[in-house]
């Protein structure tokens, strides 16, 4: 289900789904919402009709889509609010103008009945990213400096059927997830906070602006720190991480935490 003021935007939207073969509803208001919500896997949602504090999304919950997963849409200026829609109950976001190639893979990675893969003879198809699952194995980023936590999580990692990469600092967390090459390498990266170089808050905002400059599907990062104060975890997710892992690292904490962020 598509609600969104803009007709001509969602219309574009829902015909790249029912061309690789999914089922679409359009919704102008929430009220025209709510008759489509029997059976509705995901939810797209115009950040603008948001009120800010997710009581649309409340709102939408309590009419049907209980069980349905969330994602907004916004404008390259609501960047600043992603952490904002996330506590509301947002699972991700899709950033304007929408391509068609990330909005195929938002929607068969993180809700894979809402498509049918697209069939490999169809020229010009989508490439569509198929993320590892916990059970297949993860390929994990760490970027931490102290070396006793970088090795810990490695080793707990390695051990749950993980791949695992290490890092030392933001930059080389950045180079490794942004650089040639390495576009969607990654199915979870660990972040930490405090790092040399560059630190964690910057190398997440500088991994999502690329994201939104190349339309590419959003990694999941989890930060990592000693600091778990409100006021940090806020600041952790206005930057655009997806999630916060405590110190000192507890491994089977930490592998729920892995497993269960990229499967949600």
């Amino acid at each position: 289900v598509i609600l969104s003021n803009n007709a001509i935007e969602a219309d574009a939207i829902a015909r790249t789904i029912r061309a690789n073969g999914g089922k679409v509803d359009l919704a102008a208001t929430a009220a025209q919402a709510a008759s489509f919500a029997e059976g509705c896997e995901v939810l797209l949602v115009d950040a603008a009709m948001e009120e800010g504090d997710g009581r649309l999304l409340n709102r939408l919950r309590q009419s049907g889509f209980a069980d349905c997963e969330a994602i907004t849409l916004i404008a390259p200026t609501d960047r600043g609010m992603l952490g904002e829609f996330r506590a509301s109950g947002y699972a991700t976001f899709l950033a304007r103008p929408v391509r068609g190639e990330t909005l195929l893979r938002v929607l068969l990675t993180r809700s894979v009945p809402a498509l049918t893969q697209p069939q490999p003879e169809k020229r010009g198809a989508p490439s569509v990213r198929a993320i590892g699952s916990p059970q297949q194995g993860l390929s994990v980023l760490i970027a931490e400096d102290n070396d006793i936590n970088a090795m810990l999580a490695r080793a707990t990692l390695l051990k749950a059927g993980h791949r695992v990469k290490v890092v030392g600092n933001g930059k080389a967390a950045v180079e490794a997830v942004t650089g040639t090459g390495h576009k969607h390498r990654f199915d979870v990266v660990l972040m930490d906070l405090h790092m040399p170089v560059m630190d964690g808050l910057d190398a997440v905002a500088a991994i999502r602006r690329h994201e939104e400059e190349t339309a590419a599907l959003p990694v999941p990062i989890m930060v990592l720190s000693a600091d778990s104060q409100e006021k940090t975890r806020h600041a952790v997710l206005a930057h655009g991480a997806s999630g916060f892992v405590t110190k000192p690292l507890d491994p089977d904490a930490l592998v729920h935490a892995i497993e269960g962020h990229v499967a949600a």
